[in-house]
C-alpha cells in the first residue's frame, strides 16, 4: 500500500509550519531557504569545480606548485578538486539536516558541519560512512589527514573535535533520511565527476604546512564563489550530470569577480580598452 504524504500530514506530525516542500525534506541538503533547497551533491560540485577553475589560473598554479614544491599534474589537481567537493560532507549528519526540517522531527541539538566532517573519517565510527566517501582511495593517494584537515577549516578558523560530533549518525525514519545511503549516494558520483583522480598513478599529494595553508585558502575562496546564488542557482533533485552545469558556471564565477583576467588582456590587446580616462 502507497502512502501519500502530504504537507497537512506532515504539518500534523511536526507540530509546525514547513519551510521547504515535502519532497526537499526527503533528501539531503547542502543550501536551502524558505522556497526551496540545494542538493548536497550540488553544493559540492559547484565549490569543487570553483576551485578546478581557480587553480587552472596561471598565476594560481604556480604559487600552488611553488607551495608543493613540485609540479602539480592533472591528476593531482583532480584530486585536490575531490578534497574540496568533501568540505562539506559533515552536513550529511541527521542533527544538521535538521536545521532545514519542521521542529520537532529531530530529538536532539543541532550540529554544525565542520568537526563532523572530521567524524566520518575518524576511527571513532564504525568506518561506513567514510568508505561510502572513498577514504580508501584518499589513504591510497597518500593523502596526510592535516590536507583534509585543512580543507574541512574551509570557514577560516582552526577546529576542536568535540565528542558529540561522534553520536546519533542514525535514520530518521520519519524524514525518510539516512546518512550512510545519502553518503553512498554522493560517494558514488566521485570517480565519475573526477574521474583523473582515480587514475592509479602519480605521487603522493604534498603535505608540506605551507601548501595546506594556501590550499585551505583556495578552497574557502571557491566556497564562497560556489555559494553564490545568483550565480549556482538551486536544483534539488540529484542530476547526475549537475557536474557540467557546475563546471559551466564555475567559469561565469571567476571572470565576474575578475579571477579570470584574460578576457581584458584580449580586449586590451585589441585597443578596445585602455587605462587612459
Amino acid at each position: 500500500m502507497n502512502i501519500k504524504i502530504t504537507r497537512a500530514v506532515m504539518k500534523k506530525m511536526c507540530k509546525v509550519s514547513l519551510p521547504v516542500s515535502v519532497t526537499a525534506l526527503c533528501s539531503v541538503w547542502g543550501k536551502f531557504d524558505t522556497q526551496r533547497y540545494h542538493h548536497l551533491a550540488h553544493h559540492c560540485a559547484d565549490v569543487a569545480a570553483c576551485f578546478e577553475k581557480i587553480a587552472a589560473l596561471p598565476v594560481v598554479r604556480a604559487r600552488l606548485e611553488k607551495a608543493a614544491e613540485r609540479r602539480l599534474s592533472e591528476g593531482d589537481i583532480a584530486r585536490l578538486a575531490v578534497l574540496v567537493f568533501l568540505h562539506d560532507c559533515g552536513k550529511l549528519h541527521p542533527g544538521f539536516q535538521a536545521k532545514g526540517w519542521p521542529e520537532g522531527c529531530w530529538k536532539g541539538y543541532k550540529h554544525g558541519h565542520v568537526q563532523e566532517g572530521v567524524a566520518i573519517f575518524s576511527d571513532a565510527m564504525d568506518g561506513q560512512l567514510g568508505k561510502n566517501l572513498k577514504v580508501e582511495q584518499l589513504i591510497a593517494w597518500g593523502l596526510d589527514l592535516n590536507l583534509l584537515y585543512a580543507v574541512l577549516a574551509h570557514h577560516g578558523r582552526p577546529f576542536k573535535v568535540e565528542n558529540g560530533v561522534f553520536q546519533r549518525w542514525c535514520p530518521v525514519p520519519e524524514m525518510n533520511y539516512d546518512p550512510c545511503v545519502a553518503s553512498k549516494e554522493i560517494g558514488d558520483l566521485l570517480p565519475i565527476w573526477f574521474a583523473a583522480a582515480f587514475v592509479n598513478c602519480g605521487e603522493p599529494l604534498p603535505i608540506a604546512p605551507h601548501f595546506q595553508h594556501l590550499f585551505c585558502g583556495f578552497a574557502s575562496l571557491a566556497d564562497w564563489l560556489g555559494s553564490e546564488t545568483r550565480i549556482f542557482e538551486f536544483s534539488g533533485a540529484l542530476d547526475h550530470q549537475y557536474i557540467n552545469t557546475a563546471r559551466e558556471r564555475a567559469i561565469r564565477a571567476i571572470e565576474e569577480i575578475g579571477l579570470n583576467t584574460q578576457r581584458w588582456h584580449n580586449l586590451i590587446a585589441k585597443k578596445k580598452v585602455c587605462f587612459q580616462f
